[in-house]
């Protein structure tokens, strides 16, 4: 009985010293709040830097990609199956106009495994 106690207050003190993961939402709450529609190529290089790790831009597509890192991000609704054989990953799309000025974003989340 003490030597699950013990794991117990263990278990406990390292959950409450996690720092809370970002997830799709989370992602979608910060864009929306630093990047506004029509905003500058810089701007949005900016962000991108200094919110994720790597980032590229697709000229055919208009938009620059980029995936959250793994170690500061979770997905959401996954299941035991998918959380069992998968990784998950944030990927984000950051869509410009013609002129290079922000123009709106889509985020997903990917599966890569088995």
């Amino acid at each position: 009985m003490r030597i699950w106690l013990v794991l117990f207050i263990i278990l406990g003190s390292f959950s409450a010293q996690a720092k809370e993961l970002d997830n799709i939402n989370t992602f979608a709450k910060t864009i929306e709040a630093k990047l506004t529609v029509g905003a500058p190529k810089d701007v949005v290089e900016r962000f991108l830097t200094d919110s994720l790790v790597q980032f590229s831009f697709d000229k055919y597509q208009s938009r620059y990609q980029a995936v959250a890192s793994k170690e500061t991000t979770e997905c959401i609704n996954r299941s035991f199956l998918l959380w069992l054989f998968y990784d998950c990953a944030i990927q984000i799309y950051l869509n410009v106009d013609k002129n290079g000025n922000y123009s709106g974003y889509q985020l997903e989340q990917i599966y890569s495994g088995l």
